[in-house]
């Protein structure tokens, strides 16, 4: 007659188990070295006027994309439509001299006479620059580009 249970499991087991918690509490015990090539990683609280005062970006009620000048500098964005590629859901194209085309979440800034009121506002430096007559956005000196698209 075998027995129920084989003599040889509970050591096995045990032995498995203590070296489990001997590899574990020498691993616990390792202290981290400090970092000191990335000093420079934090993150940067953005400051955002999107409704004419400056708040923290996670006080404005809205979904919104913030680019600041040091990342168009890093990716060598000079045109205002190679946003498009860095912003989602967002497409700007040249349609002529000084006359950039908005589209935001499929809703375009196209209107059918030039003094007629956009559906997308373009603001520079506190300015609306939406209609056509006056829509000249150069990004050589722009520190902070901000897109608001809606709740």
């Amino acid at each position: 007659m075998r027995p129920l249970y084989p003599r040889t499991v509970y050591p096995r087991s045990l032995l498995a188990t203590t070296i489990a918690f001997a590899l574990s509490s020498a691993a616990i015990a390792q202290e981290v070295a400090p970092d000191t090539e990335n000093e420079h990683n934090y993150i940067e609280e953005i400051t955002v006027t999107a409704q004419m005062r400056e708040q923290s970006v996670m006080d404005v009620p809205v979904t919104m994309d913030v680019i600041g000048s040091e990342f168009l500098e890093r990716t060598n964005i000079m045109e205002l439509d190679e946003l498009s590629r860095i912003l989602p859901n967002v497409q700007i194209q040249e349609q002529a001299v000084s006359l950039p085309s908005f589209n935001i979440r499929g809703v375009t800034d196209d209107v059918s006479s030039v003094s007629a009121t956009p559906r997308i506002s373009v603001y520079q430096d506190g300015f609306d620059i939406s209609k056509k007559t006056v829509a000249s956005v150069a990004l050589y000196d722009i520190a902070l580009v901000e897109v608001l698209k809606g709740p």
